[in-house]
């Protein structure tokens, strides 16, 4: 394939992703990111969207679970009722 599945999902290799993600975290101006990667300012602007839109859609998966019901286990002691 002359494209990898990193690609295809993120629009741009890992080595390139990389630098894009560290640029958003640090609220770098999408013109710093364009300059870095060689590429237009509009790509850039895309690039910082899909990294919204991605992690606006993935943002459950980061959610920490919740107990239904109290979990024991041959380190725990079993509940005391009553």
């Amino acid at each position: 394939m002359a494209q990898g599945q990193d690609e295809f999902y993120f629009a741009l290799p890992y080595d390139k992703m990389d630098i894009a993600l560290l640029a958003y975290n640090n609220s770098e101006p999408t013109a710093k990111l364009a300059a870095e990667l060689g590429i237009g300012l509009d790509q850039a602007e895309f690039i910082y969207r899909d990294i919204e839109a991605k992690r606006k859609a993935t943002a459950m998966l980061h959610w920490p679970a919740i107990a239904i019901e109290t979990v024991t286990g041959p380190n725990t002691k079993p509940p005391m009722f009553g």
